[in-house]
């Protein structure tokens, strides 16, 4: 991961000659042994830091070590993994925002890279923003492979071990997932699964032996001699405890929850015990309110989401975008004030966000997205501007969209909503603050203070063998480790058992009173938003703040039909997540809004559409003065105009803050930490370009 230049120039070299470090392999263009030998023989391929290991690699290592049998002497045949581990071949998470359940973003993990310290002074005024390099950021340290450990994949892989050891290879041995495809066998014409399915031939051959004397041949075989005497002492307390027969299954299961199984390199044991973490709060002293920010992750064409109709603007935007353009059938009409036109229309699969509409409980704001500051078509053309980074590219305007500092490449600064938590936690109110994804790794609800909890659409999942191996995960999950990849799985070990021992009985016992249609990721994700919400008290929780996310929506081809499909499945999930807020009593005190990397291009390239810049979002909430369209819509949709940089890439005029900023004040956030929360304010108009609490909140 992260490759210096020097490295990945002498693979390409090798890959264009044929040749490495003086060695001639086939000495021809696109010579792979040549390339795969300066990958693996490179001074940079081996790191002295380490690194995480690769879950599938940890399951192989087990059973090779281990000497795994399968009852019938076949081949070994792996389940399906991706969605229980994170990682299986040929399936890894998808670096395509195109593709319908991607999840795991592109980008690296936000925890290798140092915290954005507070600003200490307030941002430079309007046109002085400062293009001079930011000393804040430091060289950031990425590991990839970190983007599994999260609690979902952590217990995943937990129970997938508990029962290889228990069953073998098998996913019909046990209620919790197995790893593999199960055996049966007949007899007098009845089907049985066969359990266990395989053995480990090195715990048959040695079962002979003490315990005490095999320890140090299981830390050569599965750690390569790492293990400290700390984590000896707690396996060989575990294996002792076992029944008889089990001791040393026991002492594998231990050894693969360790921090030395489970990364690379010297973990450098340090004395002291790491601090649990409570996860309950005190007693609520706020009214409660929940923020839930839906990412559309791909980049939504919102200009056929809401298009202006019956007059001017729609003759241009039919006329730019041809055979993209939405048809007076295919909107539901409404009146708006204060815009270039006097109606406009909403996409027909959108029947429900209509309705709320109507109930002046939805809102749009068009002709918004990322800005630095101000910036005009010269300004952008001139080079005069300061732009965020690498405009018009999925991983870095994700990223930059979700920390609202996009002029900074990487995550450092952490997520909006991750900073307004941090705020309101640490404000003058002292709000509970929760802040969760159910949506992978995503850096939007990360706080620098704030901890980012991680579920999946399918709840929360706990370690079966938890009250069996208690005094071992206790003494495992409070190490301290000097090497900054074993701390980082001391501290995902620590905080996934944690979180869902705590959560699963309160989610557990979460009841809906709404049915969600769960055939797509958008919908479930929401039911455990809901399930959340309704385990509020239980939570001692008085603010959260909730992450979703649907993929699918680079569109650049058959855009109308999968448009409308889109709309339609968006539709159908907020529907069921609105009526259920509604019979929780708390729909007051919600509030949803949408938001996409970028908008997309006005004009055709020929089906679909290509990657623009701004666009459009909704907002909802029983406490939202609805009905309204905030912002100003583009005045022109001429090609070329004086926002069009190219292909109707329009210049948004507005920033995510003109409605983030009223959202975060409706949450509690003080004026005085308005600087935090949103880094690059100072740079625009406070009475242009964002929009005042009052004029979108009713309370």
């Amino acid at each position: 991961s992260d490759p210096a230049p020097a490295y990945v120039e002498a693979v390409v070299r090798a890959f264009e000659t044929g040749t490495y470090n003086n060695v001639t392999y086939g000495n021809r263009y696109g010579d792979l042994a040549a390339t795969v030998a300066a990958i693996l023989l490179h001074p940079d391929a081996r790191t002295e830091g380490g690194s995480i290991r690769e879950p599938m690699l940890k399951l192989i290592h087990l059973l090779r070590s281990m000497e795994y049998t399968d009852v019938d002497r076949s081949l070994v045949v792996f389940d399906n993994l991706q969605d229980v581990i994170g990682q299986f071949p040929f399936t890894i998470p998808s670096t395509s925002p195109d593709h319908a359940d991607w999840k795991e973003k592109t980008t690296t993990a936000s925890d290798f890279e140092p915290p954005l310290r507070m600003p200490t002074s307030t941002p430079p005024a309007k046109g002085q923003s400062g293009r001079a390099p930011d000393n804040r950021f430091e060289r950031a340290t990425f590991g990839p492979t970190f983007e599994v450990l999260t609690p979902p994949y952590l217990m995943g892989y937990l129970n997938g071990v508990s029962n290889l050891l228990k069953y073998g290879v098998s996913d019909r041995c046990s209620r919790t997932k197995g790893l593999g495809i199960y055996s049966t066998f007949t007899i007098k014409g009845f089907v049985s699964y066969v359990c266990p399915t395989g053995h480990f031939q090195y715990v048959t051959n040695n079962m002979q032996f003490q315990i005490r004397h095999l320890i140090r041949e299981l830390d050569i075989l599965l750690t390569g001699g790492r293990l400290s005497k700390a984590t000896a002492e707690t396996v060989q307390k575990a294996a002792e405890s076992a029944h008889a027969g089990k001791q040393l299954l026991a002492a594998m299961r231990v050894i693969a929850m360790s921090a030395e199984f489970n990364t690379f390199g010297p973990p450098l044991f340090q004395e002291g015990r790491r601090p649990g973490k409570s996860r309950l709060g005190g007693p609520r002293k706020e009214p409660y309110k929940a923020f839930v920010m839906l990412n559309l992750v791909g980049g939504a064409d919102t200009w056929n989401m809401l298009v202006p109709t019956d007059c001017y603007l729609y003759n241009q935007y039919k006329r730019l975008r041809g055979d993209l353009a939405m048809l007076p059938s295919e909107l539901v009409k409404v009146r708006v004030h204060r815009q270039p036109c006097n109606y406009f229309g909403i996409h027909t699969a959108l029947p429900f966000l209509k309705s709320l509409w109507n109930d002046r409980q939805a809102a749009f704001f068009t002709n918004v997205g990322s800005l630095v500051e101000p910036t005009t078509k010269l300004s952008y053309k001139s080079g005069d501007a300061e732009l965020c980074y690498n405009l018009f590219a999925h991983a870095d305007q994700q990223v930059g969209a979700q920390t609202l500092k996009c002029q900074v490449p990487g995550t450092a600064s952490k997520g909006v909503g991750g900073r307004i938590a941090d705020t309101l936690a640490g404000g003058s109110r002292s709000y509970q603050t929760k802040s969760f994804s159910i949506s992978g790794r995503s850096i939007w609800p990360m706080g620098t203070d704030t901890r980012r909890d991680i579920l999946n659409e399918d709840g929360i999942k706990k370690f079966t063998d938890y009250e069996v191996d208690m005094p071992s995960i206790d003494n495992i999950s409070a190490q301290r480790h000097g090497n900054q990849y074993a701390s980082a799985w001391d501290d995902e070990f620590q905080n996934s058992i944690e979180l869902t021992q705590a959560l699963a009985p309160v989610l557990d016992a979460a009841t809906l009173k709404t049915a969600f249609p769960l055939n797509t990721q958008l919908s479930r994700e929401l039911a455990q938003v809901a399930k959340l919400i309704a385990a509020r008290e239980k939570r001692s929780a008085e603010r959260d703040f909730f992450y979703v996310s649907l993929g699918g929506w680079d569109m650049h081809t058959n855009l109308k039909e999968r448009l409308a499909v889109a709309f339609y499945h968006v539709d159908k999930a907020l529907q069921s997540f609105v009526a259920e807020m509604k019979a929780q009593n708390v729909w007051d005190q919600v509030v949803l809004a949408s938001m996409s990397e970028f908008g997309r291009t006005l004009d055709s390239n020929g089906g679909g559409s290509d990657h623009g810049w701004a666009g459009q979002t909704f907002i909802m909430g029983g406490d939202i003065k609805g009905g309204r369209v905030f912002n100003t819509f583009p005045a022109t949709f001429q090609a070329n105009n004086d926002h069009d940089v190219g292909r109707g890439r329009l210049i948004p005029d507005y920033p995510w803050e003109s409605m983030l900023k009223p959202i975060a004040e409706w949450l509690g956030l003080e004026a005085g930490d308005l600087a935090y929360v949103f880094p690059n304010i100072g740079n625009f108009d406070a009475t242009t370009h964002f929009i005042p609490r009052a004029d979108l909140f009713k309370s």
